[in-house]
């Protein structure tokens, strides 16, 4: 985060896959950075954006409704999908039901394991 500010919506290096690195506290002062990060990667041809809410610390009410606003924005053909959220972040998803608007996912997927290249040895 730059110049001491408590969120930052950090657009991965190629915006038209739809992610966006969240960080800090997303409040009604911080949620039009939000709403940026969101149009500049809706501009590059992502309909569905997913925000790494790993460091997302704090979420309330006017960053909740930016995050609807941007459902709202992409229409029925697109979607926002939460990586990560924290527990309280889910509860409070869950509590005012945006989980049935918002896809949550609370882990990021495990990546497999690569199979080695060397034969298993004889027992």
């Amino acid at each position: 985060m730059e110049n001491g500010s408590r969120f930052a919506a950090v657009v991965a290096a190629e915006p038209s896959n739809g992610l966006i690195h969240l960080h800090g506290e997303l409040d009604g002062a911080t949620a039009p950075i939000l709403t940026e990060a969101a149009e500049q990667v809706m501009q590059a041809g992502s309909r569905h954006l997913t925000m790494d809410c790993t460091r997302l610390e704090f979420c309330d009410s006017r960053g909740l409704r930016a995050l609807v606003a941007i459902c709202h924005q992409l229409g029925d053909d697109g979607s926002v999908t939460l990586s990560e959220p924290s527990e309280w972040i889910r509860k409070v998803l869950s509590m005012t039901m945006l989980d049935t608007l918002l896809r949550v996912v609370p882990e990021a997927p495990t990546p497999a394991s690569p199979t080695p290249d060397v034969a298993p040895s004889e027992v």
